[in-house]
């Protein structure tokens, strides 16, 4: 943190990623300093993307005892509707560029590590980081001065483009102007209002007779364009946490032998929530190699290029092995037998 402008701090996570962990710690330790004294019946508003460390119970629950709204934009709509992406990132970027280029050409023949990242952002940071910039981009996004005719209907049009299966007729409708817009918007709903119709399962009849007795798909709530402190969103995420408690009470009851991949990779490894509520990106891996006892393989520092470690459950002791790593096994196949190195011995 040397060199870094005045109130700045910093925090590291474990696996170098941003995580719940951090933005938590964020709120709690800088973010609070700053805020004005509130009064009895205020709150403080915070709009920000939908990231996966932007969005848990834990941080819901703080805000709600801090009296800390917490809104979260609708999904890909950050390049018109978030203020930092557009009017300040792109500023810092520049400015950044520009202390990386005056330093290099201080320094010929030194590189740039982690140490000088912290000086070199915040002398950018203290340009881009202006009131004009600032309130500027409050103001195109329609934020402050509230305004709902700050963002054009056409520009968040194409923030919908991702969930289209084939946007070529969403692109023909952007060309043709404001009412082949709209008449696509129209074909759009009632395409949804017939497909609401179908069978959640089969996509067939409402009332699938096949379908009838399985049970219904547990969905997530989506935070994108709520306040995820609100008591809706509280109730919708405890009545999902219920649902998929009863569902991994059901799986435990009968369990179902999972069978090797073609990349030798389990799908359902035990003790390891492959859908999870938490923030991080990354698999709780608790199962250890029963072979090397270790999560990560003792040998991959060794390799300096980017190697995927795989996994393959042994048929006879149902222990989990690395492949490439803890046997000479790189690959196994569906269907076929896998014994690991100990029970190969005891054998």
């Amino acid at each position: 943190m040397k060199g870094t402008s005045p109130g700045a701090r910093g925090v590291m996570s474990d696996s170098g990623w941003s995580n719940g962990d951090v933005f938590l710690e964020y709120l709690k330790t800088h973010f609070l300093e700053h805020v004005p004294a509130l009064g009895p019946q205020q709150s403080v508003l915070v709009i920000y993307d939908g990231h996966a460390s932007h969005v848990n119970q834990e941080l819901i629950d703080w805000a709600s005892k801090n009296r800390v709204v917490l809104f979260v934009l609708p999904p890909h709509t950050s390049h018109v509707l978030q203020p930092l992406d557009v009017g300040i990132f792109g500023p810092f970027k520049s400015y950044y560029y520009n202390e990386c280029a005056s330093f290099m050409n201080a320094h010929m023949g030194q590189k740039i590590t982690r140490f000088d990242m912290a000086k070199l952002a915040c002398k950018a940071y203290l340009k881009a980081m202006t009131p004009l910039n600032i309130q500027s981009a409050f103001r195109k996004t329609g934020i402050h001065p509230l305004s709902s005719n700050a963002i054009s209907a056409e520009k968040l049009i194409t923030c919908e483009g991702f969930r289209e299966a084939s946007p070529v007729r969403k692109v023909a409708a952007l060309k043709g102007g404001k009412d082949a817009v709209l008449a696509f918007l129209n074909s759009k709903k009632e395409n949804d209002i017939a497909s609401s119709k179908k069978c959640s399962i089969c996509q067939t009849e409402m009332k699938c007779p096949s379908c009838s007795n399985a049970k219904p798909r547990t969905h997530k709530p989506k935070s994108g364009g709520r306040d995820i402190t609100s008591d809706s969103y509280k109730n919708e995420v405890a009545t999902y946490a219920s649902q998929r408690k009863e569902q991994n009470d059901t799986s435990k009851i009968t369990p179902s032998r999972p069978l090797p991949s073609t990349s030798g990779l389990q799908i359902n490894r035990p003790d390891v929530a492959m859908e999870t509520d938490t923030d991080d990106d990354e698999l709780d891996d608790r199962v250890p190699c029963c072979v090397c006892k270790q999560i990560t393989p003792p040998d991959l520092r060794l390799h300096p290029h980017l190697k995927i470690v795989n996994w393959a459950q042994c048929d006879k002791c149902d222990g989990w092995v690395h492949l490439a790593f803890c046997t000479t096994v790189r690959v196994v196949r569906r269907m076929s037998e896998f014994v690991c190195p100990k029970c190969e011995v005891e054998a």
